[in-house]
């Protein structure tokens, strides 16, 4: 649909901003991350996103910042969910949105409907420019959609799901996994565009891995990631990995030999390891790895301690592609309360750093209407704020 709300000239040559929903397909009782991202972007200052969809088919329950947004370190936003309704305001002063990239995410539960059935995300934007007194920008957009799917008698399904199955979904290849030996499986879409900062974040319980990160070098469209929880060693390979184990899995990105070095750039999966595992099994936790395997044989990755709390310790490891994995450790010496060893976990140096994006507090505002205009308040407050 386009909204047209007048618009402000910048060069005859510009394209028409367009902000574009993503589409995503799910069975009920499934958790869907929806990606809202802008193309030909420039110098827009302030935002008002509405979303619209069938709350007998969607319900949503959280909005975080993307990419482009998380870079802007001045930008205010809100959000406001309501049935139905999902209404974000944006402000960047003194920075500006330019060129293409992921605004927001907004994560759905899948909460009713029939195979084949699917909700429309219509979209409504005004945006303006980003100075002291904005001006309206033409806005095109492209509406998503979620279609409802069957879950699968395995448990897997096309969307975030739970139970086991090792078949691929949309934009995704196949592990090969035995689908005896898949305890959970979860699987994020995202659109993919050139010189593109994506995240994938997950959620699921039972899920070690927190988020899969990296830089689209192409336009290649959605393209989903997948994580295979496994029950033991993967049917795929010819050996378990050295070291104690902490949990198998499969990651997955996009379709068979899509995740190479000519469509995407630094690789990173992120994970968390429970300190009672540590504890219980004596593991020395400057020695946790993410191994992936790989011409035969099992290759540990660089792997940094990023932060820890009182129930995990958080990593990231660096990767050349997706394929088997395993988190490992190595005991220490001696047993645990005897001399010179302790039962608690051996922390390697870290940097405090948070691996996914944190949402903002829901206001209460009560739909699109009442945002129009707000954006324009929040940049005469970080005007005010700049002034004193």
């Amino acid at each position: 649909m386009l909204l047209s709300i007048g618009f402000c000239q910048i060069g005859l040559a510009a394209e028409t901003p367009t902000v574009r929903i993503g589409s995503a397909e799910g069975s009920v009782s499934d958790t869907v991350d929806i990606s809202i991202n802008i193309v030909n972007a420039s110098v827009i200052g302030a935002m008002d996103i509405g979303l619209t969809y069938d709350a007998s088919i969607l319900k949503a329950t959280n909005v975080v910042n993307g990419a482009m947004i998380e870079s802007l370190p001045d930008a205010l936003w809100s959000y406001n969910i309501i049935s139905g309704k999902t209404n974000i305001s944006l402000a960047t002063y003194p920075d500006a949105i330019n060129n293409d990239g992921e605004l927001f995410i907004v994560t759905f539960d899948v909460v009713g409907g029939n195979a084949g059935d699917n909700s429309t995300l219509v979209t409504e934007v005004e945006a303006y420019t980003m100075n002291a007194s904005p001006q309206p920008v033409l806005v095109d957009t492209e509406d998503g959609v979620v279609v409802v799917t069957v879950k699968r008698s395995d448990g897997s399904s096309g969307g975030s799901s739970s139970g086991s199955g090792s078949s691929g979904s949309v934009g995704v290849g196949s592990s090969g996994e035995a689908s005896g030996n898949i305890q959970m499986s979860e699987t994020k879409i995202k659109t993919v565009y050139k010189d593109s900062k994506l995240i994938y974040n997950f959620y699921s319980n039972g899920n070690i891995v927190q988020f899969i990160t990296f830089t689209g070098l192409t336009n290649s469209g959605e393209i989903a990631a997948k994580v295979e929880m496994l029950k033991k060693t993967s049917t795929t390979v010819d050996r378990a990995p050295p070291d104690t184990v902490y949990k198998n899995l499969n990651v997955l990105l996009g379709p068979t030999d899509w995740a190479t070095s000519s469509n995407i750039a630094d690789p990173i999966i992120g994970f968390k390891v429970e300190t009672t595992w540590i504890s219980e099994n004596n593991i020395d936790g400057s020695t946790i790895k993410l191994n992936r395997y790989n011409g035969g044989k099992w290759n540990p990755l660089i792997t940094t301690q990023t932060s820890q709390d009182a129930d995990y310790l958080y990593f990231e490891s660096e990767t050349t592609g997706f394929s088997p994995f395993a988190v490992t450790g190595k005991k220490l010496e001696g047993e645990p309360g005897g001399e010179g060893i302790t039962a608690e976990p051996t922390v390697a140096a870290t940097v405090e750093k948070t691996p996914v994006p944190t949402p903002t507090e829901k206001k209460g505002m009560p739909g699109f209407g009442l945002f129009a205009g707000l954006s324009v308040l929040l940049i005469a407050v970080q005007l005010l704020r700049k002034n004193k």
